[in-house]
């Protein structure tokens, strides 16, 4: 089985990890240095990472180091370059499979094996589990009937059809025996499988692969008793290296599409904080109930039990480790966004601190106490909001606990953003949205001065415990101008005061604990630097043809609050997903029209207390129609609507929403003569009728309700089939008595409707 490995990384000097790498050296020719970054899998939108810095993000020495392609986990010495590596032909008349392996792998652990080669260490007396490299021809899984199978999964037991499938020796074809040659199994319950295409026929050509990986997993003996002994025979892959003579990458093997809270990098650090000297071999992102499959030991553990297990995402870290001369592996796992972190290991989870050891260079790991007279000039409220100290400001959060919502606030800080060339491993989106950015291009509001750096490699703190800290990583989207430049001298911080406009709890950070996010509307001042608009218009598209003005009118026009500030921007719309969630599959917002995106600071009232709030308000250029939040603490909607006033008396007010701008007209039900009315599907009362009006294109709506409910709304879907959804509500009198009177009105659309394709809700009114 594996060795497990969680010795003191004190013991091993540089001396004795420079002996143990040029023991593994003296196998293979030398390798050539490169140093690069790893890359991860895109998830299409902005990693994001709640822990807090202490320490400059600017200092970050990493202690993980790109060779080859592979992350080294301690910094290899430089070699001179390697000619391709090919595997042992073995006795095959087929030529193996040969590929230019991954120079750091091969460094460490040899050359690849062939089959034969892998199967004498599989039966070998001494060193059976250690980590090899095999190139063989790996099979397509059969088309074949399974049974069910029940019973806890071990990554050592490839169930059905996965245990029919091969590692061989030689490219040959095979039925329902296995293959001649020498084969053995391999299991990719830890990686993702390679594609091995296969007919109606089960007939498909085995595919060359190079694997790293080994036999008897610690594992294993937790198959039951009658298979322990094949759990032992199986190869289990940590990486695949090659596919059909094509390098591979490590990445990471997601089983969730939740997006994480950690970097990937960051789990790489601590891992290398753990076990320095070791080879990053695979990354797992997965939920915690699938931990359970990868980690069978795990599954009594009563602390995991506390977590979710169908949601809460854990990674899973393979690294070999090359310290002892001989290569083993070692597995870490840490809770995504906690504090738990450990090595598992064959009968034990061996708790970890999470540290990150990353000095900061001591010339300005103390910085200067900030200058007293620094916001003299300062302005003590903006449009009315009180300017507050960030220290100040998060003391009367604590206080308040989340009851300040969406608040706009004034605060005054220190400012320090990101260092000069700082970059995230991330790819940069068109136009991001208002996510968490990587440590390295965090930027700081800070109460003091010294609280930047103040503690050199200092743990995030977890934002549930210690999200009142008077300091902050705001974030500031593209379309805020904030032109603050100098906030560094050469590779030293110079923390510049500001006072900021801004909220939390913005409505476009979905992610963990977004409430703590402070999202900057404004830079409103500047120590000696020039007076800053506070109202902005920005154009991130030159496709826009309508005046900003006319597009506030517009606004305006639908919105019953006087605004007190307006940030305006336009883009296109192919991007309008970057800015906002809600919008990324919109069937109207997203067409070729550019769409301005509208910020009104106005006037609200939230449980009986007044502040100023940001309504949002989004429209296409030269368009018409506008979707808007009825309240800054609230959901878009369709805020254009074909009104009815005073349709009889006792409703004064009938507002539709036409969501798939198909009506062309809405009108009083008078002089229509007899109809025939009918139900509508999905409604279980008779609180709500429709009928055919004049024509196959009106539809006549009648519903029941007292009539002390005077102002109406009647949301209108139609969906791609022809099936209308009609639902009418009101929202003016919450709990009133009064008779129940009918009220009718006529939609008409601008193509047929089918009344048998109608549909309402459960109740009305």
């Amino acid at each position: 089985m594996t060795r497990d490995h969680a010795a003191d990384p004190a013991d091993w000097s540089e001396a004795r990890l420079e002996a143990a790498f040029a023991a593994r050296a003296s196998l293979v020719p030398a390798t050539p240095p490169a140093v690069g970054r790893l890359s991860d899998i895109p998830s299409g939108r902005s990693r994001v990472l709640p822990w807090q810095w202490l320490a400059a993000a600017a200092t970050v020495v990493s202690v993980a180091v790109v060779v080859g392609g592979s992350l080294l986990l301690a910094s290899p010495q430089p070699t001179q370059s390697m000619p391709p590596v090919a595997a042992s032909t073995g006795n095959s008349n087929v030529p193996p499979p040969s590929v230019v392996a991954d120079a750091a792998v091969v460094h460490a652990i040899g050359k690849p094996m062939t089959v034969t080669e892998a199967l004498a260490v599989r039966d070998g007396a001494a060193d059976s589990d250690r980590e090899i490299l095999v190139s063989g021809f790996l099979s397509a899984v059969p088309t074949i009937y399974c049974a069910l199978e029940l019973g806890p999964r071990n990554p050592t037991r490839p169930r059905c059809p996965e245990g029919h499938r091969w590692l061989m020796e030689r490219d040959e074809a095979f039925g329902s025996d296995p293959p001649a040659g020498p084969v053995f199994h391999p299991s990719f319950a830890l990686v993702k499988t390679p594609s091995v295409p296969v007919s109606d026929t089960n007939e498909a050509p085995p595919v060359p692969v190079v694997l790293l990986g080994h036999f008897h997993d610690r594992r294993a003996p937790l198959c039951s008793e009658n298979e322990r002994d094949a759990c032992e025979q199986v190869f289990l892959v940590d990486r695949v290296m090659s596919i059909d003579e094509v390098e591979q990458p490590v990445e990471t093997q997601r089983q969730t599409d939740d997006l994480p809270i950690e970097l990937s990098a960051d789990v790489d650090a601590l891992v290398a904080g753990a076990a320095p000297g070791t080879l990053l071999a695979g990354r797992q992102l997965l939920p915690l109930n699938l931990v359970f499959d990868a980690e069978p030991s795990l599954r009594n553990d009563n602390f995991l039990s506390v977590f979710s297990p169908a949601s809460h995402a854990t990674w899973l870290e393979t690294v070999v480790d090359l310290r002892a001369g001989v290569p083993y592996t070692r597995t870490f796992m840490l809770l995504d966004g906690t504090s738990w972190f450990a090595e598992i290991t064959s009968n034990s989870v061996q708790g970890l601190a999470r540290t990150v050891p990353v000095p900061s260079p001591s010339s300005w790991t103390t910085m200067p106490t900030g200058d007293p007279n620094a916001f003299a000039s300062a302005p003590t409220a903006v449009l009315g909001i009180p300017v507050r100290s960030l220290g100040g400001m998060q003391a009367d959060r604590q206080a308040a606990g989340d009851e300040l919502g969406r608040d706009e606030m004034a605060i005054r800080a220190w400012y320090v953003g990101p260092a000069p060339g700082a970059t995230c491993d991330d790819p940069n989106l068109p136009i991001p949205e208002p996510a968490p950015p990587c440590d390295a291009t965090r930027r700081w509001l800070l109460d003091d001065p010294q609280q930047f750096g103040m503690s050199a490699g200092q743990l995030r703190a977890d934002p549930r415990i210690n999200r009142w800290e008077p300091l902050l990583n705001p974030i500031i989207p593209i379309d805020v101008p904030f032109d603050v430049t100098t906030s560094w001298n050469d590779d030293r911080p110079s923390p510049v005061p500001v006072v900021v406009l801004g909220h939390f709890e913005d409505h476009r950070v979905q992610t963990y604990g977004g409430n703590i996010y402070f999202v900057i509307d404004a830079l409103v001042w500047t120590k000696d630097g020039p007076t800053a608009s506070i109202h902005s218009e920005v154009h991130l598209t030159s496709n826009a043809r309508e005046d900003a003005s006319s597009v506030l009118a517009r606004v305006a026009a639908v919105s019953p609050n006087v605004a007190v500030a307006t940030w305006t921007t336009v883009v296109d719309a192919a991007d309008l997903g970057g800015f906002d969630w809600y919008f990324a599959e919109s069937t109207e917002l997203g067409t070729d029209t550019p769409v301005w995106i509208v910020r009104r600071l106005v006037p609200s009232e939230i449980d009986g207390r007044q502040r100023l709030a940001i309504e949002w308000a989004w429209t296409h250029d030269g368009g018409e129609r506008v979707w808007m939040t009825e309240s800054p603490d609230s959901s878009p909607d369709l805020a254009t609507t074909l009104d009815l006033h005073d349709l009889d008396a006792n409703t004064t007010l009938v507002k539709v929403a036409d969501y798939d701008d198909g009506i062309t007209s809405v009108s009083a039900a008078t002089g229509l003569g007899p109809l025939d009315w009918h139900q509508p599907l999905g409604n279980a009362t008779d609180h709500m009728d429709v009928a055919k009006g004049r024509t196959n294109r009106e539809l006549v709506l009648r519903w029941y309700a007292e009539d002390c409910r005077t102002s109406w709304r009647v949301h209108v879907n139609v969906d791609a089939n022809g099936r209308v959804y009609l639902f009418p509500f009101t929202r003016d009198v919450p709990e009133c008595e009064g008779a129940t009177v009918v009220r009718r009105i006529v939609i008409t659309f601008d193509h047929p409707i089918d009344i048998d394709a109608v549909e309402g809700p459960s109740c009305c009114g």
